[in-house]
């Protein structure tokens, strides 16, 4: 994988990008075929998938992810650079009709489409015929899709899963073409909000839940074997192409989630380990390759692991934030978690504006807040999203958050200083340190002091 005899040239799409607009439907570039052979000599069993095509990517979305979409629709096209991703499907999961925000979307997708094809579904004519709210529609879009993915595992994204680094295959698939499920603990040893989802999805499903194992938490992104998908969909009496026809929604509603569903049913399966295997390498599955900010995070842990994202050598797999994922924070917190994130969009060669107040402000708005794009709303939704944006842009740019990053530097320097002078004056005395430091008589001080009283005074 990554020769430059495995990139599909048909792939790729130069010259004038020709998006085609339909009644419900955007389409643009060429479609992307790739497959995965298994290697000679690889220990597979013989249930387990030979060849299989790269998987497609979903990613549900709506008009607060618009400008954050373009992030991470441009890490797919800067680092899928071997195609170890399949073609795209977007799904504009609002109440608000996908032609209100055409020339946005096309905006999105015109870098993307040059490297593959993408296809973007407008889903809101059954979000308003249907009385769904937005959030179980997109929880059950990402299953619902399955029905149109010709390929044999799909991976599902969200908006907030910016690529900061190559994407290779190993990162969602085995040698044996399994997809990959990351694990973490007992369900019991997960978060209380993941542990409830996985009860209330068992409970949906009539099965118990797993006293042991390695389980991810609900989050994506998460590989899905097609078939296993569509026989959850059935079971659930999912069989039409309805946002909710069954008990999906009624599931969402009683904290079941999507990816918890997926992962319980697809674990009760006869060839469960014939189709994923399960990733239990701690290095490899949250803090420190996921970097995700959300709404109600505990704020030390997830600062801690932003700012040591932000400046450590290799970078997170995928990275973002939560709509509004700062609104709980303290002035100063919310400034330094946006500095972290924007440093993070940098690095990964996605964003390119020069460091001003301005542009973190505007930066926030895009992929932290989700208002930059956001228009053609009702007049409380709009009142309800400036407020929110004003609460976090303004504490940015409030007199605590400033004060406190002009002073840190300051105090930083000053304990420093403080702390020599007092380990010198310890050891020699203060005229013995100064005829020291200089090399020489005394009377003559280093640095251009002339007296040593004057630096006797500076300490």
């Amino acid at each position: 994988f990554g020769s430059a005899a495995a990139r599909p040239k048909r792939c790729y799409h130069s010259g004038h990008m020709h998006i085609k607009h339909e009644a419900h439907a955007m389409e643009a570039g060429h479609a992307c075929n790739r497959t995965f052979d298994i290697k000679n000599g690889s220990h597979c069993k013989q249930c387990q998938p030979g060849r299989i095509q790269a998987p497609y990517v979903v990613i549900p979305f709506y008009e607060r992810d618009l400008c954050k979409l373009i992030y991470t629709l441009n890490s797919i096209a800067k680092f899928d650079r071997h195609h170890n991703f399949g073609n795209l499907i977007l799904m504009w999961v609002s109440h608000h009709h996908m032609s209100d925000y055409a020339g946005r979307i096309a905006h999105a997708i015109h870098k993307v489409a040059r490297t593959r094809h993408v296809r973007v579904l407008d889903y809101s004519h059954r979000l308003n015929h249907e009385s769904v709210d937005g959030w179980q529609a997109q929880e059950a879009v990402k299953l619902k899709i399955a029905r149109l993915i010709p390929t044999e595992f799909y991976i599902v994204l969200d908006t907030k899963n910016t690529f900061g680094r190559l994407i290779t295959k190993k990162m969602f698939f085995t040698e044996c073409n399994q997809g990959i499920r990351q694990g973490r603990t007992q369900i019991w040893g997960l978060p209380a909000w993941h542990v409830d989802a996985y009860k209330a999805s068992a409970s949906l499903l009539g099965i118990p839940v797993p006293s042991g194992g390695h389980w991810p938490t609900s989050i994506s992104p998460v590989v899905m074997h097609t078939k296993t998908v569509l026989s959850l969909l059935d079971h659930l009496g999912e069989n039409s192409l309805k946002i909710c026809a069954g008990r999906l929604c009624w599931g969402f509603e009683n904290k079941a989630t999507e990816f918890c569903l997926y992962h319980l049913w697809a674990h009760h399966q006869a060839n469960f380990h014939c189709i994923h295997a399960v990733n239990a390498n701690p290095h490899m599955y949250e803090d420190w390759n996921r970097i995700v900010l959300w709404r109600y995070d505990y704020l030390p842990d997830r600062l801690g692991t932003l700012a040591h994202a932000a400046e450590a050598p290799r970078m997170p797999i995928t990275f973002g934030a939560e709509a509004n994922a700062l609104i709980h924070l303290a002035p100063w917190q919310k400034r330094q978690a946006a500095i972290h994130m924007q440093n993070l969009y940098r690095r990964a060669g996605l964003y390119h504006k020069p460091k001003t107040e301005r542009n973190l402000q505007t930066f926030v708005r895009c992929a932290i807040v989700g208002s930059l794009y956001y228009e053609n709303v009702t007049k409380s939704g709009a009142k309800k999203l400036t407020n929110e944006t004003h609460d976090v842009v303004d504490d940015l740019d409030s007199p605590p958050a400033k004060l406190f990053f002009s002073l840190v530097p300051a105090a930083i320097f000053a304990t420093l200083a403080l702390s020599a002078c007092a380990a010198a004056r310890r050891t020699n005395g203060w005229r013995g340190w100064l005829r020291g430091a200089a090399g020489g008589p005394r009377g003559v001080v280093a640095s251009g002091v002339e007296h040593e009283d004057s630096v006797l005074l500076a300490c």
